[in-house]
């Protein structure tokens, strides 16, 4: 990808946690995500699922970040009591 290409996505990323309801959805997809859960199961097939889940989660918390921090953690923040 070029740095072109990267800027633009990141700004995409930020332009939408700028929207109140762009946040709601990107969190609601970090914790769907389980994100900052374990993906620890006995069951193979299950933590093989939950592991793939989370790193697909940790991959756009790594993209949020890095397109605009202080977005992120109001989104983070805004709704934590539910």
């Amino acid at each position: 990808m070029s740095d072109d290409a990267r800027k633009i996505e990141l700004a995409e990323f930020a332009s939408i946690m700028g929207d109140t309801s762009g946040r709601k959805v990107l969190r609601r997809i970090l914790e769907v995500s389980g994100a900052e859960a374990d993906s620890f199961s006995a069951d193979p097939y299950v933590h093989a699922r939950n592991a793939g889940k989370r790193e697909v989660g940790l991959w756009l918390k790594r993209e949020l970040e890095a397109a605009d921090l202080g977005r992120y953690i109001r989104m983070m923040t805004e709704n934590e009591d539910g």
